[in-house]
């Protein structure tokens, strides 16, 4: 058994949020990464995990990819610890539906958000995650975080 988490890719233009999710732990009391995201204006959202159902998670919209992953063990890696988890699922954003559309085994789609917000359309039809490479125009690269000084 184990905890369950999403893994999230970032997009090029959440280069900002670096700083805030990267460079600090989430074990500090005192630093909340939700508020400061949202000061950033980057309010996470909640949905469903790739099963359609609980658990329920926050995440960032218009993320790159998200991985939904199980926890394995955990090892120790030194000045961190080493979590070595099994993906459990793998989904996009969808601007239409304003959720994450997950992929299942069976080739169906799974969109899910407890957001009923105006701007998203009943008649969305979820499209099937594909397997489009990532380069530096859709994800965020290392290269970019350096010329940008953020690393």
């Amino acid at each position: 058994g184990g905890g369950m988490g999403i893994l999230q890719l970032l997009s090029p233009h959440q280069s900002n949020l670096v700083p805030v999710l990267g460079k600090r732990t989430g074990w500090d009391d005192t630093f909340h990464k939700r508020e400061e995201c949202a000061g950033l204006e980057n309010d996470w959202i909640t949905i469903t995990g790739s099963n359609g159902e609980y658990p329920l998670f926050q995440v960032l919209p218009k993320c790159a990819s998200y991985l939904q992953v199980k926890l394995r063990r955990v090892t120790d890696g030194g000045d961190h610890d080493v979590a070595i988890c099994e993906v459990v699922g793998n989904g996009i954003w969808d601007d239409g539906l304003q959720s994450v559309v997950w992929s299942s085994e069976n080739n169906t789609v799974v969109g899910s958000s407890d957001n009923n917000s105006p701007s998203s359309s009943s008649s969305s039809t979820p499209t099937k995650p594909t397997a489009t490479p990532l380069d530096p125009s859709s994800a965020l690269y290392t290269g970019q975080l350096r010329e940008e000084g953020i690393i």
